[in-house]
Parts: C-alpha cells; sequence; structure tokens
C-alpha cells in the first residue's frame, strides 16, 4: 500500500514539475518576443526574463576536496584551553 502512495506522490511531482518547466517557457518566450519588439516596459520584461532563467538555472555549489576539509577542522576547532 505504501508503494502506490509513493507512486501516486512521485506522478504528483513530476506533473508539477512538468508543469512550472512549461509556464517558465512560455514566460521566457513572452519576455524575449517583448525584448525584441521592444513592446511595454523594458525593464519589466528584462526582470521577468532574467528571474525566469534565475529560477531554472541550479545553484552553484563549491567541490571540497579532503585538504580543504581537514584545514577546516583544523582552524575551526573551538578548543579553548591554552
Amino acid at each position: 500500500m505504501e508503494n502506490n502512495k509513493e507512486k501516486v506522490n512521485s506522478n504528483a511531482e513530476l506533473i508539477l514539475f512538468t508543469f512550472q518547466i512549461i509556464v517558465l517557457l512560455v514566460v521566457i518566450c513572452v519576455s524575449s518576443l517583448n525584448l525584441t519588439f521592444e513592446w511595454g516596459n523594458q525593464n519589466l520584461w528584462t526582470a521577468i526574463l532574467i528571474g525566469s532563467i534565475g529560477y531554472i538555472m541550479p545553484n552553484p555549489k563549491l567541490k571540497t576536496s579532503n585538504n580543504f576539509q581537514q584545514l577546516d577542522k583544523k582552524f575551526l576547532n573551538t578548543d579553548q584551553s591554552l
């Protein structure tokens, strides 16, 4: 029974994700057309376009190696006994 709930939940998430991407692509296309043909407020359409692209792009993550993790542990050690 739990597998059915998980399957329904994952299907709902997939449908929601697909709908969000379709809406974002429409917004990007409309914004691009409005900027290309100079219809309406250019600042508004630029902000909408940049916000939509920023929402789609993944967040950058810093890659850390073991050396950096060891340095972090060494310098972040809060042992105050001197």
